[in-house]
């Protein structure tokens, strides 16, 4: 019903059905559900969109420390396994017994173990772990063979290391036929007569005098069980019971004794058997570890 303000207006009604107005009240209650739904899924959709931008942003995050960690860790284990071959490469010169590195620094950075970022984080901090103490235990052994050469220098200067004479070798150790048949214990240096004979390391003059067949004589006693030789001499520096340095000279070339000439006849003994000499003249470290072990 409409009705009017002034005077001489007239009265209007309009009927509508029940049912229709039961109908405009349904369609008004539906849109008006229809646009706060659409307002919920709306705030739900942004809130949604929001914590999936963070997770991607904390996944990518993760990812790219993942793969900096991952680089990091295989660049460690070229490290430590380049110092377990240089430590190896060392103690085999050095004749020491070689080492095997740890299992899981090899399988550092190994993309067949690794696979999903947590576990793949996992393994990479679990290997980081793992090299770091092997390094560690590395740079600990490589102190070690440090020590170990620098006693092996120390230990030198009583190995028989240094030429008694300098001279070319006219007969070598071993069996031979001229100018006696038979093993010869030595070797026999050329040098001119009366040319100085110098100790080859420190030690004691354990003899100093004329021997059968070798002439007059010098022998020393050095450390570890080696001793030394010098025979064929023309004369004789020192006596016996005498402390000896190397390159002391300890008497002079001669023709004493069984010889054809002068020259030195030089022997080498460990623990009183005749070994080589030739293998401890101008003797360097990695071969007076091995001798030393």
């Amino acid at each position: 019903m409409v009705v009017p303000h002034d005077e001489q207006g007239r009265m209007h009604s309009l009927k509508l059905p029940s049912k229709m107005v039961h109908g405009i009240f349904l369609v008004f209650i539906f849109v008006v559900g229809l646009i706060v739904g659409s307002i919920g899924y709306n705030v739900y959709l942004t809130a949604k969109t929001a914590n999936y931008k963070i997770a991607l942003t904390t996944t990518t995050a993760k990812a790219q420390r993942i793969d900096h960690f991952e680089k990091k860790a295989e660049e460690l284990k070229l490290a430590v396994t380049d110092m377990h071959l240089r430590n190896n490469q060392l103690r085999r010169l050095l004749g020491l017994k070689l080492q095997k590195p740890s299992k899981n620094v090899i399988k550092v950075a190994d993309k067949k173990l690794l696979r999903d970022l947590d576990k793949k984080e996992k393994t990479i901090f679990q290997a980081l772990n793992e090299s770091s103490s092997v390094a560690n235990a590395d740079k600990k052994e490589l102190r070690k063979l440090k020590d170990h050469v620098t006693k092996v220098y120390q230990q030198m200067v009583y190995l028989p290391s240094k030429w008694p004479v300098r001279g070319r070798i006219v007969s070598r150790f071993g069996y031979r036929y001229t100018p006696w048949r038979g093993f010869h214990t030595g070797i026999d240096i050329d040098s001119k007569y009366g040319y100085p004979i110098r100790a080859s390391a420190d030690g004691v003059v354990t003899y100093s005098g004329w021997r059968r067949g070798y002439g007059k004589t010098v022998e020393i006693k050095h450390k570890y069980g080696y001793s030394t030789l010098y025979a064929h001499c023309s004369s004789l520096l020192v006596s016996r019971g005498e402390r000896i340095k190397a390159s002391q000279i300890i008497g002079k070339i001669g023709v004493t004794g069984y010889s054809t000439g002068s020259h030195l006849h030089y022997e080498v003994r460990k623990n009183k058997r005749p070994i080589n000499p030739y293998a401890f003249l101008d003797l360097k470290v990695l071969t007076a570890a091995r001798l030393l072990k």
